[in-house]
């Protein structure tokens, strides 16, 4: 078994940590060199023993949905998560929105909101809370797991060592097919608010919608 553990901000060096009775860790992370090596160094110190830095110009600016098509591609790249057994794991801050996206690009299982998982029998058993009681749930894998965690942030003077810089290229993709998605990650140019047009009475309404051909029927 093996998991491949999505890591972006030094509180989600927890879910390496959590990760770590399933097996060998992959932790990946997409980002800018300054923002990941800190974190990455950090998953090492907790248990990772590979460790992949995806980054492109392409993906500046990029919304949650293309970050998530680029991590699903990632883990195809590390080698197809349904030839061998692979839990890729994901935080769950109350968002909740990029494990998923990576589940249904990948056609793989979904668990959200997961205490914790465990591996047994070859089985993936995770829990979670319900209204009274913690329930638990197994899954074969492959499966995505998306893990409640309020971990403190993990600071580590230790440097990253080896890890691997991925590009778009690597993993099969091209800034082509993730420009579009940049048009929903950009906030829309400010401009001038119009002012709302004032009229007299309802008479007067009506006789405007008229002029503009959206009322239609005679005049009273």
């Amino acid at each position: 078994m093996r998991a491949i553990v999505l890591v972006k901000r030094a509180v989600d060096v927890a879910l390496v940590r959590a990760a770590k009775p399933l097996g060998e860790i992959i932790a990946v992370s997409v980002g800018a060199e300054a923002d990941a090596l800190p974190v990455l160094a950090a998953a090492r110190a907790a248990g990772a023993t590979r460790l992949i830095r995806l980054w492109d110009p392409g993906l500046e600016k990029n919304d949650y949905l293309g970050v998530s098509y680029t991590l699903a591609a990632a883990i195809r790249a590390i080698g197809d998560p349904t030839a061998t057994p692979t839990a890729i794991v994901a935080g769950d801050r109350g968002r909740g929105v990029v494990g998923p996206a990576v589940a249904e690009r990948l056609g793989v299982p979904l668990l959200g909101q997961i205490l914790t998982v465990e591996i047994s029998d070859d089985k993936l058993v995770a829990k979670r809370r319900g209204r009274d009681v913690v329930r638990s749930f197994a899954a074969a894998p492959p499966a995505l797991v998306c893990l409640l965690l309020d971990g403190e942030p993990t600071q580590t003077t230790a440097d990253a060592g080896e890890v691997e810089s991925w590009t778009l290229t690597k993993v099969g993709l091209s800034a082509a097919e993730l420009s579009y998605r940049k048009h929903f990650a950009t906030k829309p140019a400010k401009g001038p608010t119009p002012k709302p047009r004032k009229l007299a009475d309802v008479n007067a309404l009506v006789a405007q919608l008229r002029a503009e051909g959206l009322l239609r029927g005679a005049k009273s």
